[in-house]
């Protein structure tokens, strides 16, 4: 199938509050559509969608890592390098 090209959503070197407003910012947006797809389950009075509950938990414990990393580095006075890569593939 046809492949896209890789688009750079993040991208570049942030002090501890940056990276924590991106990267925050990117995981509630995700954990927002999860809750989305269940409430529209369940309206549609279907399934709970099993792949988003998974994927909530994935993400909020990624967001508690994550903040223990922030906080390493702020209280290190470093800095983050982040570089999300999203790469999109067409298949059947």
């Amino acid at each position: 199938m046809t492949d896209f090209p890789k688009f750079k959503l993040v991208e570049g070197t942030f002090v501890p509050a940056e990276a924590t407003r991106v990267m925050c910012d990117l995981i509630h947006s995700k954990i927002n559509y999860h809750n989305l797809e269940i409430l529209s389950a369940i309206e549609r009075n279907l399934d709970t969608p099993v792949h988003s509950e998974q994927r909530i938990e994935e993400l909020i414990r990624f967001k508690n890592e994550l903040k223990v990393l922030l906080d390493k580095a702020e209280s290190m006075h470093m800095k983050l390098k982040i570089d999300g890569v999203i790469s999109i593939t067409l298949t059947s």
